[in-house]
């Protein structure tokens, strides 16, 4: 699979993701959105910056989780400022430290295949 393809699943992934988080915001009250205001900040960044935030080689990885965008906003929210390269830092430093396991896994990744 070539790196567009790849961009391509990442991104429609991570749109679904977005699209699910959305659905469940527009469900709460106002003093629970209030409480949930910095998750919902972070979501939103890393959904519209998510392609500067990931190495290429990093997308088959990221690819496996059924959230993928769950795990960008919690490895931003770790360090939650930081420019670019620093963000793609700590995605490559989770991925590479098995943090990737505490998230659920897709059971057809289409980055199976490449093993």
């Amino acid at each position: 699979m070539d790196r567009d393809e790849l961009w391509r699943l990442l991104s429609a992934s991570i749109e679904n993701n977005y699209a699910e988080m959305l659905d469940n915001w527009l469900s709460l009250s106002p003093e629970e959105l209030v409480d949930e205001a910095e998750d919902i900040a972070a979501a939103k960044l890393m959904y519209l910056n998510a392609r500067y935030c990931v190495r290429d080689e990093d997308i088959p990885q990221l690819l496996r989780l059924k959230n993928p965008l769950e795990f960008l906003v919690d490895t931003w929210q770790e360090g939650i400022d930081g420019t670019i390269l620093e963000i793609q830092d700590r995605v490559d430093y989770a991925i590479d430290h098995d943090a990737l396991d505490d998230y659920e896994q897709e059971d057809d990744s289409p980055t199976m295949q490449m093993e």
